[in-house]
């Protein structure tokens, strides 16, 4: 027989003891009577780096410490420790409609096995070196093929699977069951950990749950904390035994557990701590969960939730399958006596004298004769340790974060003479003691009654998103997006503040056309400014009948467009360049030019192409004209090409502009603020007079690419020449009106005329003492508003548990920045703390290395014409094997490539760029999106991640909660790293645009002194945030607070 304890950490998880080293766990396990200890954390590289160095294999799958790292100990019948190479890992992801925090812990037998595990975490590019205990974006199902794939020894657990917030089975975030948890890989797993707000008793009233061995783990932070729950082992010491035993939970191998007194958990009962609200199930189910005194619903704990999914009474201890043995720590009963705290001095000294004399503390608390215990250490302990065998306590249980107490005297006894006349002699034992005490302290026939007479479910029916829902192509419209939608023939211009529905309308309108017959869908041309809005317009249109749909209306952005365009009339090139080529071109026609300065060079490339214009400086002229001789020799054609020519060739052969013109009679344009010259030039040749059917929808208000040559002066050019018939949506169906109204603020001259739909919360303006403060700041905030994405999140008072009201999904967050050189401080905040999170900046991800290369390779074997390409790969030095050719299975080119390129292609890589590829029908066109692309459209809105980009790139997009960082003037509006004055009023409505991205909840954030690119900046608060109405505000002030003196004490986590 042997005490195992398989759950623990490191010193690399967060809030834990420093001391949490192999020499300490084997000293602290020979002082507790533990035999089998689990290492914890064997994800975080460190940290097997440590135990590799300092454990050797014992033979039978476990370890041992090696001897020049022993700590003395003097405890006598201690046990020689073993260990077994455990980590704990924390899953959040959505499924069921709902966020899932899962814990799960995993036991593998050797080192190789551990690493196998880390390197494929770490190939799929999760971040494991943050905290012992990794936090990953990743469905637990998901987590238990991978590691069955890694390790052929794999023992798999769901951990504390009651804790409301981080568990399998949890109130706030689990499932109803194991099986709803894992589904077709349940069968991998055998046992299940019960955690500290539970005992084996409350566990086995939930039927489904007699498939599984119950463990107990003391999931111990620091080492003294050991043993708190354990298990007891009748199996052979060995790996296997270990795992025989716990799959077949047979009293021949299988000694149950030892749990501490499960009302001693923070969670255990429901309740309201400020209230002085404390309920067990029976009473929340009789005021059915809402608290007499704020009258809000009340926080439930562990009990409940059994409760609930109980389908009967708890059984008699006689009948459990396997024992259970309810302990209080001894340094506790000690400190109960000498009237102070379990971690005293006094206490300690007391304690250590009584393992010296009497063995391990297990031993003593479990086994020891009551006199043998009386004799050492007085008979007040004697008694304490007999009542706490019979269960005869005193018990105030934990609730809505409050510790439970577990007394084993009242202060009447510790007064009484008869007890107290010594400590260490043994005296006459008390008449009377308290009645033993039961788990179960309500009557469960009863709650089980009442629960079935309270249950009633409210069954919500949704509006769906189809067009045809109540089959007409307007349906679900209020009455102003119906007016535009229903618009017949001639111009017509809607003005569509943000959340109104621009893009529902403008695809409603392309339905109401093709049903009603007004025009065919072939004469329909709808252009957009992303292929993300194109593609959602096209899904939509999916609903439309399938007669009405053998003919679609084409969708593409403008410079889809006119790709398109030259293709269809025979106007033949050998490749398209994006940026990254025109830096190739650029590297080779001017080497001396440093790579920084491209950009600002094919800015004004673009607009000397696109307006005719040229620009004042010679030498700009000179290189501007080397680089068209390069494109026309070599028949090539960059972005801007894409337009000009096609104006250009209609402008020059009228047949081609005719046949244009009547091909699409029907023109929409969304997003029409974002135009620019070429653009419209291209517009106003399709569509030339005030008869055409062109339709245009924006918001001059979100007017933010001026950079990229957008006019919304165009819009007003637009009204004047066509006489076109306008609408206005007024009503914004993402915002509140406090974020309407302060948004609106930001805008001097021209007020939107918009509505929310509900009042909304205030919004915050925080100040920080510096931009990492400000990231720190951030990342505490979203770990508070989700209720916590771990424990040392409630341990740390980072989060009360409680998530904000219609926060569901890190998906609900993002951080918008106005330059992608603010983003550093909050990466390192975002994996301080452990928080999964997306970056969308400048330049979307699949152009960025490893994505880059794998691109240039695909293009030279499916657009080999393009000598671009050659020449970056010659320059990068890629090389690839000649076997990989157009006929190949492209899905079998990509995993081939990422086995050759020097770069580190993780399997994240390879399925995120594979099921991209895959949205296209041919891996041409994939390309040529690619090159297309702007990064929001690559940006993954359901990823259960926090989003952080740049504002600029979350445009269209919307969150639960926004967070727009850097509010100092010379960041917004911005004038930094740059030689010109800031277009104050574009960047008026860059913030207007940033705030609008936000449902619910809105932080605008500024910092006294930041660093950016190595440069120390000490900026104002940004000016316009002296417009915003102060009673549409709450405002704060971080200051920097001294790290308190760390706590290694540990009372229970639930």
């Amino acid at each position: 027989m042997y005490i195992a304890d398989l759950h623990i950490h490191s010193r690399f998880s967060l809030a834990t003891s420093k001391q949490l080293v192999p020499e300490y766990l084997d000293l602290w396990a020979r002082n507790k009577g533990i035999t089998l200890v689990g290492t914890g954390d064997f994800t975080h590289p460190s940290w097997l780096a440590e135990l590799e160095e300092k454990l050797v294999p014992d033979g039978n799958g476990l370890y041992r410490l090696k001897e020049e790292y022993r700590l003395p100990c003097h405890v006598p019948d201690s046990p020689d420790p073993r260990f077994i190479l455990t980590a704990e890992i924390s899953n959040i992801y959505k499924k069921g409609g709902k966020t899932r925090k899962v814990h799960n812990v995993l036991f593998v037998n050797s080192f190789q096995e551990a690493r196998a595990i880390q390197h494929e975490l770490q190939h799929r590019s999760f971040n494991i070196t943050s905290d012992g205990r990794p936090i990953l974006g990743m469905d637990s199902r998901d987590l238990l093929e991978l590691c069955l794939e890694q390790s052929k020894s794999l023992f798999f657990v769901p951990a504390h699977i009651w804790t409301p917030w981080f568990s399998a089975l949890g109130e706030k975030s689990g499932f109803d069951s194991i099986h709803e948890c894992y589904g077709d890989l349940t069968s991998h797993i055998h046992a299940v950990e019960t955690g500290l707000s539970t005992d084996p008793a409350m566990n086995r009233m939930c039927s489904f749950l007699d498939n599984f061995t119950l463990l107990s783990n003391s999931d111990a932070h620091s080492p003294e904390k050991l043993g708190r729950n354990a298990n007891i082992v009748l199996g052979d010491l060995s790996y296997s035994g270990l795992t025989e035993s716990i799959i077949k939970g047979t009293p021949d191998v299988w000694g149950g557990t030892i749990d501490m007194f499960p009302q001693e958990g923070k969670y255990h009962y429901a309740g309201h701590r400020k209230c002085g609200v404390c309920w067990n199930p029976l009473q929340t189910e009789e005021h059915r969960g809402i608290c007499p005194v704020c009258g809000k619903k009340v926080v439930y704990g562990v009990m409940n939730r059994i409760a609930e999914l109980a389908d009967r009474k708890a059984p008699q201890e006689k009948d459990l399958p396997a024992p259970f043995f309810s302990v209080i720590a001894l340094k506790e009963i000690i400190g109960e006596i000498m009237k102070v705290k379990p971690g005293s001095k006094k206490v300690d000294a007391e304690y250590h004298k009584l393992i010296h004399h009497l063995g391990p503390e297990l031993e003593i608390l479990m086994h020891r004769d009551i006199q043998d215990i009386s004799a050492v250490g007085g008979s007040l302990l004697g008694e304490g340790i007999r009542r706490m065998r019979n269960k005869e306590i005193y018990i105030s249980e934990g609730f809505d974060g409050q510790y439970g107490e577990i007394k084993v005297f009242t202060s009447h006894d510790l007064n009484d003479t008869s007890y107290t006349a010594s400590l260490f002699k043994p005296a006459a034992q008390q008449e009377t003691s308290p009645q033993r005490r039961e788990t179960l302290n309500f009557n469960v026939e009863e709650y089980l009654q009442l629960r079935k007479t309270n249950s009633s479910q409210n069954i919500l029916s949704e509006q769906g998103e189809k067009i045809f829902s109540n089959g007409t192509p307007l349906s679900g419209l209020n009455p102003m997006q119906k007016n535009a939608a229903a618009h017949g023939e001639n111009p017509a211009i809607v003005i569509a503040g943000p959340g109104t529905g621009k893009t529902r309308v403008l695809t409603q309108r392309v339905a109401n056309l093709i049903h009603e017959k007004i025009a065919r869908p072939e004469e329909i041309l709808a252009l957009t400014f992303t292929n993300k809005a194109a593609k959602e317009m096209r899904q939509r249109l999916e609903d439309l009948p399938e007669k009405e749909k053998a003919e679609k209306p084409q969708i593409d952005t403008f410079h889809a467009f006119g790709l398109k365009w030259l293709r269809n009339n025979n106007l033949q090139h050998s490749g398209i360049i994006d940026d990254q080529d025109k830096s190739v071109i650029l590297k080779k026609l001017a080497p001396e030019i440093q790579r920084r300065d491209h950009i600002r060079l094919f800015r004004k490339f673009s607009n000397i192409k696109t307006t005719g214009i040229p620009d004042p400086a010679e030498n700009v002229m000179e290189l501007y004209l080397k680089y068209e001789d390069y494109l026309q020799n070599h028949d090539l054609l960059d972005f801007d090409d894409l337009l000009v020519r096609p104006v250009r060739e209609m402008r020059k052969h009228a047949p081609l502009l005719e046949k244009t013109r009547n091909q699409y009679r029907w023109i929409l344009v969304d997003e029409c603020q974002d135009m620019n010259g070429i653009q419209y030039e291209m517009l106003k040749m399709l569509a030339p007079g005030k008869d055409s059917n062109v339709f245009l929808i924006g918001d001059p208000n979100q007017s933010i690419y001026g950079f990229r040559g957008a006019d919304r002066d165009l819009l007003q050019d637009f009204i004047t020449a066509y006489e076109p018939e306008r609408y206005h949506l007024t009503t914004s169906y993402r915002c509140s009106e406090k974020i309407v109204k302060a948004s609106g603020d930001i805008l001097e001259a021209e007020k939107p005329i918009l509505a929310g739909v509900n009042p909304g919360v205030k919004l915050h303006i925080v100040r920080n003492e510096s931009g990492a403060s400000e990231a720190e700041y951030v990342a505490r905030k979203i770990e508070e508003m989700m209720g916590g994405l771990r424990f040392f999140s409630m341990d740390s008072s980072v989060s009360s548990g409680q998530k904000y009201e219609n926060i569901d999904s890190l998906s609900d967050f993002a951080v918008l920045c106005r330059t992608s050189r603010q983003m550093e401080a909050f990466e390192k905040a975002f994996n301080d703390h452990s928080i999964p999170f997306q970056r969308t900046g400048e330049e979307p991800w699949i152009k960025a290395e490893p994505f880059k290369s794998i691109i240039y390779i695909l293009k030279d074997i499916y657009l080999p014409e393009n000598p671009v390409v050659k020449e970056f790969l010659q320059e990068k030095e890629i090389q690839y094997p000649p076997n990989l050719e157009k006929e190949n299975n492209p899905e079998f080119i990509i995993r081939n490539l990422a086995k050759q390129l020097k770069t580190d292609v993780t399997w994240y890589h390879m399925e995120r760029i594979i099921k991209e590829m895959k949205a296209y029908d041919t891996v041409e066109d994939f390309l040529e999106a690619v090159m297309l692309g702007v990064p929001a459209d690559y940006h993954i809105d359901k990823a259960e991640k926090v989003s952080l980009m740049t504002i600029h790139a979350s445009k269209g997009l919307e969150f639960r909660c926004v967070f727009v960082a850097g509010l100092e003037d010379g960041l917004l509006p911005y004038s930094l790293f740059e030689s010109r004055v800031a277009d104050v009023k574009e960047e008026e409505r860059l913030l207007y645009v940033a705030m609008t991205r936000s449902r619910e909840y809105l932080f605008l954030t500024h910092a006294t002194r930041r660093v950016l690119t190595g440069r120390t900046y000490a900026l104002p608060r940004s000016h316009f945030l002296h417009r915003i109405d102060n009673e549409l505000v709450k405002r704060e002030k971080q200051e920097h607070k001294k790290k308190p003196k760390k706590d290694d004490s540990q009372l229970a986590l639930f």
